[in-house]
C-alpha cells in the first residue's frame, strides 16, 4: 500500500511526477538480520556501575519524596498575579539529598521560591543493583493565585 506514481499539475509550476521505480519484492537479504560478529549479550547485574558522578534519569520526582516541602509564594509574584508550574531540575545524592537545583520553566518571578523548596525536599534512596546511586529528575511546583 504504497503510492507507486503521483502527478500534480499547477499553472504557476508546470507539471510535477513522481514515481517509485526499482521495486524489488523479494525477501530481503538474511545477513540483514544476523546478530554482528563480535557481538556479546551481557547480563545487567554483570555490567559496571557507572561512574559516581553520572547519576542516573529518574523522571518527575515528585512521587518519591519523603518530605516535599511547600514554596512559599513571593509577594511580588502574588501581586502580578503569576501562576503556574515551575519544573526545576534536581540532582539527588546516594542519601536521598537534593545536591542541585535549577529551574528549568515557569514563570519567572515563581522559579526562585520553587528552587529554594526543592533544596529543602528529600527523597528516599534510589537503589541500583543494590547500591544507592545518584539521581536526575525533575520536581514540579504549581502556583495558584488565592
Amino acid at each position: 500500500q504504497v503510492i507507486v506514481m503521483t502527478k500534480h499539475i499547477d499553472p504557476r509550476f508546470g507539471e510535477n511526477s513522481y514515481q517509485l521505480t526499482n521495486i524489488s519484492r523479494s525477501e530481503p537479504s538474511r545477513e540483514l538480520f544476523e546478530v554482528p560478529s563480535g557481538y556479546t549479550v551481557r547480563d545487567i547485574a554483570s555490567a559496571p556501575m557507572a561512574p559516581q558522578g553520572s547519576g542516573i534519569h529518574g523522571g518527575v520526582l515528585n512521587g518519591k519524596a519523603t518530605s516535599l516541602p511547600p514554596p512559599d509564594y513571593p509577594a511580588i509574584a502574588r501581586q502580578a498575579k503569576a501562576t503556574g508550574t515551575v519544573a526545576v531540575q534536581i540532582t539527588i545524592d546516594e542519601g536521598g539529598n537534593v545536591i542541585g537545583a535549577e529551574a528549568v520553566s515557569g514563570h519567572p518571578l515563581l522559579r526562585a521560591a520553587a528552587v529554594k523548596a526543592a533544596r529543602d525536599a528529600k527523597f528516599a534512596p534510589t537503589k541500583l543493583s543494590g547500591r544507592p546511586v545518584r539521581v536526575n529528575g525533575v520536581v514540579t511546583y504549581t502556583f495558584a493565585a488565592q
